[in-house]
């Protein structure tokens, strides 16, 4: 009997579901397309009803941060009767926000995301061009103590009636000017649950300077796809089934029987 060549009738079963894990991985990849801003900004009013913020956030401070949204997100703003309205509405990371600003570090909670992407265009009677969004589910990094929020919402929205940056609600890819929508409005906003009075909230408002692409780097995305490419090629080079000729003898056959 020709002798069996195990590691090929190993590779031969372990190959297809393994190479069609890997596709199926990268066909993931290819269909998740996060995209990230970057931005920055001045802060132009703090109220602090709380002391939350322990005069840590005055009048003047910079801030900065970035978020970051899926690109092929789809639109489900109802259809509005002046305009069109693009919300793009996200529950699952990597999309969401991170602000920094005197110290601390408001972000998406860890055990839920509510992440909103507002674009619209024409809207309203103003006839407006919008842009921004709005992040319900977050929490601050940097207070000694954990605050019984009802509620901590990140939000900014910038609107123009002078000029027309966009076309229609398509979700942008690449950062809306804002020399044409203006550094709109930014604001962080906490109420207690559990705090009586008027007063038991904290805000900070801001205006963005500048809202820009990250300097490019290949990221986990491109590393995760390179290693999931080496992985493919590296099974499809072992599960090739090479037929493995028995060596023949080059001198004339001897029997072993004495």
């Amino acid at each position: 009997m020709p002798p069996t060549c195990w590691r090929v009738r190993l590779s031969a079963i372990c190959w297809p579901p393994c190479a069609f894990a890997v596709v199926l991985a990268l066909a993931g990849l290819v269909r998740a397309n996060p995209v990230t801003f970057e931005f920055a900004g001045t802060v132009t009013e703090v109220f602090d009803g709380l002391g939350t913020l322990e005069d840590r956030v005055d009048e003047g401070a910079p801030f900065s941060g970035a978020y970051t949204f899926e690109s092929n997100t789809p639109n489900t703003a109802e259809p509005v009767s002046e305009g069109e309205a693009g919300l793009y509405e996200h529950d699952l990371s990597p999309a969401g926000v991170e602000v920094r600003v005197g110290g601390f570090v408001f972000q998406n909670r860890s055990d839920g995301l509510d992440f909103d992407v507002i674009v619209n265009d024409n809207f309203g009677f103003t006839r407006a061009d919008e842009y921004g969004f709005v992040s319900q589910a977050n929490e601050i990094v940097g207070v000694p103590f954990d605050p019984p929020f009802y509620a901590l919402s990140i939000r900014w929205l910038a609107s123009t009636i002078a000029f027309e940056p966009f076309s229609n609600v398509d979700l942008p890819t690449t950062p809306p000017s804002l020399e044409l929508l203006g550094g709109g409005l930014f604001e962080i906003h906490g109420d207690c649950v559990v705090c009586a009075g008027p007063a038991a909230f904290f805000r900070v408002e801001g205006t963005l300077t500048s809202l820009t692409v990250p300097e490019p780097s290949s990221g986990v995305l491109g590393t995760t796809a390179l290693a999931l490419m080496g992985l493919l090629v590296g099974i499809t080079q072992r599960g090739s089934c090479k037929s493995r000729k028995t060596p023949q003898p080059t001198g004339p056959l001897r029997s072993r029987r004495m």
